[in-house]
C-alpha cells in the first residue's frame, strides 16, 4: 500500500505540477505580449487621433466646398487644399498620405476630394515610374469606405482606426477628422495614414526576448521536475526494495512457523482421539479452533509472499478429477459442520493438465471458504467445473449476503472487506480475493463476480484459467526436468 502511494505521488509531482506551471508561464508571456501591444497602438492611436484634430484646423473649408468635379483640378482651390495637406504631412512624422473625402447620402460611399500627391504623384515604390496604382483618385470620384467605417465616424468627431493595415508600401496606420466650416458644419474628412513600420518592427521585436524569457523559466522547470522526478524515484525505488525485505521477512517468518503449529495441529488432533474427561476435550477443542485459526494465518502469508514476490508459477502434470475431489472434500467437511447446502457439478472424466497446484488451490480454498462462511444456514453454494475451449472454467454461487453494488469495485483490493460481513466475522483479514486475483492472473486466466447486492440472492464468482492437456510426451519431460533438478 505505501509503495503504490509513493508510486502514485512521484507521478503526480512529477508531471501534473511542470504541465501546470508550464501552461501558466505560456498564458503569462502571452498575456503581457498582448497587452504591450494594446497599450503601444493605444498610445499610437492618442497621437494619430490628436494629429488628425491638428490636421483639420490646417485646411480651409471654404476652399474643400469649391471643390467638387476634375474640372477643378487646376483650381485654385484645390491648390491651396493640397499645399496646406503637405504641410500636414511634413508636420507628422511618417506620415504618407494625406487626403480628404466628402461624406454622401450613402453610408459606405464618399466622394473623393483631394490628395496630398494628387497633381504631382510620387513613385512610392522606387521602380522609376508612376504605376496605375500611385495615382490618387480624382475631384468627386466616388470613393469606397465599407471597409473603413472609421472614416464615417470621424464626422462627428476626431477618431483613429483600431488597428494598422499593411499594403504593398508597408504598415500603415490610419486616423481622421471632420473639416468644419466657419458655421461648426462638418462638410469633409481629411485622412492620414502614417507609415507604422518601427511599430511592428517594435511589437514583433518584443517577441524573441518573450520568447527567451519563457524558454529559460521552462528549461528551469525542467531540470527542477528533473531533479525532483530523480528524488522520487531514489525514493520509490528505496520503498520497492523495503516492500521485497518486508514481503520475504513474512514470508520467511510463516515457512518457519508452519511446521511447529502443524505439529501442535496434530498433536492436539491425536488428544482428541483419545479417551479423555469431557472438560479436558474441551479444552482440546477449543485449543484446536485457534490453532486451526492460526494455521490458517500462517498460509495466508505464505501465499501472499508467493504473489507479492511474483513466484514463478512451476506448471506440473495435474490430475483434475484427483485435485478437485480434494478441493470438494475438505469444503464438504465445513459445508456440513455449517449447515449449508454443498453442491457440485464436476465432469468425471477430467483429463490431467499442466497447472501450478499451489496456484489453482488458492483461489478456490479461498471462494469456497467465502461462500460457506458467509452463506446462512440452511442456504446453498454450488460448485461448478468444466473445459471449454482449452480453458478451465470454475463457478462458486452462493445464496448469501452478496456485495452491496457501491462497494464492488473495491472488492479485489488488498485488506478490503465489504461492509455488510465485517460484523459476522471478525477473524478476517480482506487479503483472501486480493490473493484469488494474483493467483488466478499470475496463471494467465481472469476471476470476475456477479452480485445483485441483495442478501440471499449471493453472489457468483467465476475464473477462467487456460490449461493445456498433459500429454505423455509433456509428462515425461516434466520427468526429466524434475530429475534434472
Amino acid at each position: 500500500m505505501a509503495l503504490r502511494l509513493i508510486k502514485k505521488s512521484w507521478l503526480d509531482i512529477s508531471y501534473l505540477p511542470l504541465i501546470i506551471t508550464a501552461c501558466i508561464a505560456i498564458g503569462v508571456l502571452y498575456i503581457i505580449y498582448n497587452q504591450t501591444q494594446s497599450i503601444l497602438k493605444d498610445r499610437l492611436r492618442e497621437r494619430m487621433v490628436v494629429a488628425a484634430g491638428l490636421a483639420s484646423t490646417q485646411i480651409d473649408a471654404s476652399d474643400v466646398e469649391k471643390i467638387r468635379t476634375k474640372e477643378d483640378l487646376h483650381s485654385d482651390a484645390l491648390k491651396n487644399v493640397i499645399a496646406s495637406m503637405r504641410r500636414v504631412r511634413n508636420n507628422i512624422k511618417d506620415a504618407k498620405y494625406v487626403y480628404i473625402l466628402r461624406p454622401t447620402q450613402e453610408a459606405t460611399l464618399t466622394q473623393f476630394v483631394a490628395d496630398a500627391d494628387m497633381i504631382d504623384p510620387v513613385d512610392w515604390d522606387g521602380n522609376g515610374k508612376i504605376d496605375e496604382v500611385e495615382i490618387p483618385p480624382l475631384p468627386g470620384d466616388d470613393y469606397d469606405i465599407s471597409d473603413n467605417p472609421t472614416a464615417r465616424l470621424a464626422l462627428a468627431s476626431p477618431t483613429a482606426a483600431s488597428d494598422t493595415y499593411t499594403d504593398k508600401w508597408g504598415t500603415l496606420f490610419s486616423a481622421y477628422a471632420p473639416i468644419r466650416n466657419k458655421s461648426g458644419e462638418a462638410v469633409a474628412v481629411i485622412g492620414v495614414d502614417v507609415q507604422v513600420d518601427q511599430f511592428s518592427a517594435l511589437t514583433q521585436a518584443m517577441r524573441t526576448p518573450l520568447t527567451i524569457l519563457g524558454a529559460l523559466f521552462l528549461a528551469l522547470l525542467t531540470l527542477q521536475t528533473a531533479s525532483m522526478i530523480g528524488i522520487w524515484s531514489s525514493r520509490v525505488k528505496i520503498f520497492r526494495e523495503l516492500d521485497v525485505k518486508k514481503t520475504e521477512l513474512l514470508g520467511f517468518i510463516a515457512h518457519q512457523l508452519r511446521s511447529p503449529v502443524t505439529a501442535i495441529k496434530w498433536e492436539i488432533e491425536a488428544w482428541m482421539d483419545e479417551k479423555i474427561s469431557k472438560e479436558l476435550k474441551e479444552e482440546f477443542s477449543q485449543m484446536q479452533r485457534v490453532t486451526v485459526g492460526l494455521y490458517d494465518l500462517i498460509e495466508m502469508l505464505i501465499n501472499l509472499a508467493n504473489v507479492e514476490l511474483k513466484k514463478a508459477v512451476e506448471s506440473a502434470p495435474l490430475d483434475l478429477n484427483e485435485f478437485f475431489k480434494a478441493v470438494v472434500n475438505e469444503n464438504a467437511i465445513q459445508a456440513e459442520k455449517k449447515k449449508v447446502h454443498f453442491k457440485t457439478s464436476i465432469p468425471s472424466d477430467l483429463p490431467a493438465v499442466m497447472l501450478d497446484r499451489k496456484y489453482a488451490n488458492m483461489p478456490l480454498s479461498n471462494l469456497l471458504g467465502n461462500a460457506i462462511k458467509y452463506t446462512p444456514e440452511g442456504g446453498t453454494v454450488d460448485f461448478t467445473v468444466e473445459i471449454r475451449d482449452k480453458t478451465l472454467y470454475c463457478t462458486v454461487k452462493d445464496t448469501g449476503r452478496g456485495i452491496p453494488k457501491e462497494e464492488q469495485h473495491k472488492i479485489f483490493e488488498k485488506q478490503y472487506r465489504a461492509s455488510n460481513v465485517k460484523n459476522l466475522d471478525s477473524s478476517g483479514n480482506g487479503f483472501g480475493l486480493y490473493i484469488a486475483k494474483e493467483a488466478i492472473e499470475a496463471q494467465g486466466g481472469k476471476i470476475w463476480f456477479e452480485s445483485e447486492g441483495i442478501e440471499g440472492k449471493g453472489t457468483t464468482f467465476s475464473i477462467a484459467l487456460p490449461v493445456t492437456v498433459a500429454t505423455s510426451e509433456i509428462k515425461a519431460a516434466t520427468e526429466e526436468k524434475k530429475t534434472a533438478k
